[in-house]
């Protein structure tokens, strides 16, 4: 079956979690994503055994899940940049090349000759695109950066958690992953661009700007009035059914009815709250809202009345809009969640059958397909130089110079 990047070719310079995730994006549908790493120890994310990222993550078994979720149905070549000849290997799969991806700075791909300036001029119909955490130009364009600082820096770390109580930190990748989404549109935009053109060009997205998008809502908001967004206490949020509530047993649940008007008469039939239901405190959602703090106590009584299981029964006769506050084994487990592909198995050479997170976008004519496992370091060298055009007698040289491993 086809796939929508069918004969794109990329050739991928990148590590960690935002560069390898935009690659993804690209292999999984169906483009031939070469992944370049160095030969001391490739992607430093090979070396995941237990996450130093603040926010705690399980630790490998059998599989490095986190290169694989980053890097599977790529190719993986090991080159040596600082070799003349790694370089001419680079620039020569650059020039058969489509998209050149990469989140390395600036600085580093200057020394190593795979800098837009140079790629450009070895394939002007490249699209060079390029990760950062501050952006390519400004006072912190040179500053390193991972999704925490630019999340802390976004606003949103602001706005997270009750008024008065410390910031609320984010999970590891978070900000990596949503910026990734981006940065691969950014290609996309760009190759439609160059179809229609035949001009190739430079784009970018620094994480800081994933992460205003994340929460752009609120800062459009604060740029209109020159108010500054607030943290949200639930205890007097202005619609109580837009809002969340412990259950019996712990559990929680978040209500979101915009309008609950519409919803009130199912809202006191499921919720038990028929007494409520025309008193002229509570009666529509302005007077709700005038009464609030009260109403969203008698809301707190009467969702703690019953278990998860039990409302979730009650809750498929109506027409509430709700949403349990999941852990990861129970969305995991969700059937929701399979019977969308969100969730698949597939086969692994050392771990055998596995549970990996799908293909997300769905595509009804030609979609995207996990197809094979991360590469392990340099284990396509061969077959990639073999395609340039380089004889087995030319790649034992590069071997024995260390231009390659």
């Amino acid at each position: 079956m086809a796939m929508p990047l069918d004969g794109v070719k990329v050739l991928e310079f990148t590590q960690r979690l935002y560069g390898p995730r935009a690659g993804v994006h690209l292999a999984e549908m169906g483009a031939d994503s070469i992944k370049l790493e160095t030969p001391e120890g490739g992607d430093p994310i090979r070396g995941f055994i237990r996450p130093d990222y603040g926010g705690d993550l399980p630790t490998p078994t059998t599989t490095n899940y986190m290169f694989e979720l980053e890097n599977h149905d790529k190719r993986g070549i090991a080159l040596s940049l600082k070799h003349e000849k790694g370089r001419e290997i680079a620039h020569r799969l650059v020039a058969q090349s489509d998209v050149f991806l990469t989140n390395y700075q600036p600085d580093s791909l200057s020394r190593t000759g795979m800098d837009y300036e140079t790629l450009s001029r070895i394939n002007p119909r490249l699209i060079y695109a390029s990760g950062s955490g501050w952006g390519i130009v400004g006072p912190d364009k040179d500053r390193p950066g991972y999704d925490y600082v630019a999340f802390a820096a976004s606003g949103l770390m602001d706005t997270f958690g009750q008024p008065g109580a410390t910031p609320s930190g984010n999970r590891p990748g978070m900000g990596d992953h949503f910026t990734s989404v981006m940065l691969a549109f950014a290609i996309m935009l760009a190759l439609y661009h160059r179809e229609r053109t035949g001009e190739g060009q430079m784009v970018h997205v620094g994480l800081l700007a994933g992460l205003i998008e994340g929460g752009v809502a609120p800062l459009q908001g604060h740029l209109a009035t020159g108010e500054e967004v607030k943290r949200i206490d639930r205890q007097d949020v202005a619609n109580p059914f837009w809002n969340f509530y412990e259950l019996k047993g712990g559990d929680w649940v978040q209500f979101a009815m915009p309008d609950s008007n519409k919803y009130w008469d199912d809202i006191c039939r499921v919720l038990g709250l028929e007494e409520w239901h025309h008193d002229p405190r509570y009666d529509t959602q302005a007077h709700r809202k005038e009464n609030r703090r009260e109403f969203i106590q008698i809301l707190d009584r009467a969702m703690a009345a019953h278990t998860r299981d039990e409302w979730e029964k009650l809750f498929a006769k109506s027409s509430l809009v709700f949403g349990f506050v999941d852990s990861y084994s129970r969305l995991a487990a969700n059937p929701q969640v399979r019977a969308n592909d969100w969730i698949v198995d597939i086969d692994h050479p050392t771990a055998g059958r596995m549970p990996v997170v799908g293909v997300l976008p769905q595509l009804s004519k030609t979609p995207g397909k996990i197809r094979t496992v991360a590469p392990t370091l340099g284990q396509h060298t061969d077959e990639v130089l073999l395609e340039l055009g380089y004889t087995t007698g030319d790649i034992l040289d590069f071997r024995d110079s260390g231009a390659v491993a």
